[in-house]
């Protein structure tokens, strides 16, 4: 078994090696008692249908941390594939990076870097690093509270297009990125997490942002398993051409921890 792990946790991260457009959401994994070590959650579903359609939907994730003393490295990513009589209709990567410093039980210094593609949102390609301090306001086993605020450089392609006036464009940006996020233990095996993401475009403060609240609540199956119910609603007032600025999902799935 430690063997299949290791094997699925190197292929999700070698399939990840480009990214999806949206906000990425590590802080399930953050909690002020990160205990030493490796620790992760391996998560996946698979539709496949025959028939009346040929349908394939499948989705992998991976989310893992090591910590060693004052230094934590957290590694996110995600595959997503829809194969519908044959052809890809849906194709949705992503790969994300955080190296945290913890300065003190209330401040730490995070360092993130992350690359995605996604084709529902006509991005061909998108790269972003960015660095700031993380505060935690509410420390507690039962509840959590942190805020994050940091730079961020991003640049981005869009697929070709002969029919879009901005097909292949390229795009680098400075922007702010900041976080709130809020972890709640409800009982011992239910946790509610709620995390707000806000990324305005230092040159255009108040037309070109992006915001992101998910929402999960998890249910702790046994040792090792667990099932999240997440919502999710995303809104950009600057998306591609023909991309519209609202985005909401609703993910079901299980979880393995190790």
């Amino acid at each position: 078994m430690k063997t299949l792990r290791w094997i699925l946790m190197a292929a999700l991260v070698l399939s990840s090696a480009a990214a999806s457009a949206r906000v990425v959401n590590v802080q399930s994994l953050i909690r002020p008692d990160m205990p030493e070590g490796l620790q992760g959650e391996l998560g996946g579903s698979l539709n496949y249908r025959t028939g009346n359609v040929d349908l394939l939907l499948a989705k992998a994730s991976l989310l893992a941390s090591v910590r060693s003393g004052d230094h934590v490295v957290i590694s996110s990513s995600l595959s997503e594939l829809g194969v519908k009589g044959g052809e890809d209709f849906m194709e949705r990567v992503f790969s994300h990076l955080r190296y945290q410093w913890i300065l003190n039980p209330s401040l730490t210094w995070e360092t993130f870097g992350q690359i995605a593609t996604d084709r529902f949102k006509r991005l061909k390609l998108r790269g972003l690093g960015g660095t700031g301090p993380r505060l935690s306001l509410v420390q507690g086993s039962a509840v959590s509270v942190a805020l994050g605020l940091a730079y961020m450089f991003e640049t981005e392609e869009l697929n070709s297009s002969d029919s879009l006036a901005d097909g292949g464009a390229t795009d680098q940006a400075h922007r702010m990125t900041s976080y709130l996020t809020a972890k709640f233990m409800l009982s011992p095996d239910i946790g509610l997490l709620n995390t707000a993401y806000y990324q305005p475009r230092f040159d255009d403060f108040g037309g070109d942002w992006r915001l992101l609240n998910q929402l999960d609540v998890s249910l702790k199956l046994s040792k090792k398993f667990a099932l999240v119910v997440g919502y999710e609603v995303s809104y950009d007032t600057a998306p591609p051409e023909s991309i519209q600025e609202l985005d909401t999902s609703t993910n079901v799935k299980l979880v393995v921890g190790f």
